[in-house]
């Protein structure tokens, strides 16, 4: 495993094992995406969910600068990950002119009309204040964190798709999908509903396939269509409106659901994740026998 090299956007998935005869532990590697030969085969060092900048500082704890297609990539394929909303068009994205430099200049991609800028400095600022007042914010209620986010997109500063809306977006619904207090906020699961999908765009670029983090969002997903699904089936007054009735579609449920169960069925019998595999399981075999 030593001998794999790390990639920004990698093609296998480790699951580390534990042996219950002699507590020993082994690891499983597993493909994510298509690899071909005579292709590198690749693991990720540093959470995949962070922009740019941040994974290339880290990654100088295993003393190297990466250089991969996505680190090389100032838009990290037309995601914008770590690219600021121009301040002063409104239409572009503060891009870095040299994603490999660490003080690269940020500018307006809209460079006809535009061309506004501002230095790496300015934008790590603007990123980290942003991110220092989410976690002032941490032992919020749900409802807060999402009127937060709210906040910030409003600002059009950080857009829907830069990492910090991203990873407040996946806290937002994790909070909900663990039920905070026991229990179910029916108003705010169509907004986490659709907050899985705006992941999902991204994820489905920058961590690809059978990846950890994609099964991860998709076994959220596959939680709140259902418990949207569980209201419609019983219908409960308190799923009425057409916005919310609209979101009932039975094969999108069942396909979401059976492809987080393909994903997360490797994890170890009792880990957490593989908990996630059998609780999918268990509501494609509810949805199924009633419509069998």
């Amino acid at each position: 495993m030593s001998l794999l090299n790390h990639d920004c956007l990698p093609n296998t998935r480790t699951v580390i094992h534990e042996n219950s005869s002699d507590f020993s532990l082994f690891m499983n590697l597993y493909a994510s995406t298509e690899i071909w030969k005579g292709e590198n085969i690749t693991q990720q060092y540093v959470p995949v969910v962070k922009g740019t900048p941040f994974r290339r500082k880290a990654l100088k704890e295993w003393f190297f600068d990466c250089i991969c297609n996505r680190c090389s990539d100032p838009t990290e394929f037309k995601t914008y990950f770590s690219c600021l909303q121009c301040m002063k068009c409104w239409v572009g994205y503060l891009v870095p002119e040299d994603s490999l430099n660490y003080d690269s200049i940020y500018r307006c991609s809209n460079t006809e009309s535009c061309g506004h800028s501002l230095s790496s400095k300015e934008v790590q600022e603007l990123v980290q204040n942003y991110e220092d007042l989410i976690k002032s914010e941490e032992n919020s209620s749900t409802e807060v964190w999402n009127t937060l986010l709210k906040k910030i997109l409003s600002e059009r500063i950080i857009h829907n798709h830069h990492f910090v809306a991203i990873n407040l977006q996946y806290e937002i619904t994790q909070r909900i999908v663990k039920g905070l207090n026991n229990e179910k906020d029916f108003e705010l699961i169509p907004q986490c509903v659709q907050y899985c999908k705006n992941i999902l765009q991204i994820v489905d670029v920058i961590s690809p396939g059978y990846s950890y983090y994609r099964g991860v969002i998709l076994y959220f997903l596959g939680n709140l269509l259902y418990c949207l699904y569980e209201e419609w089936n019983s219908e409960s007054p308190d799923i009425t409106s057409k916005k919310q009735t609209d979101m009932i579609n039975i094969k999108e449920i069942v396909e979401t659901i059976r492809e987080g169960v393909i994903i997360m069925s490797v994890e170890p019998e009792g880990s957490i994740y593989r908990e996630m595999a059998d609780e999918l399981e268990s509501y494609e075999a509810t949805i199924t026998s009633c419509y069998s």
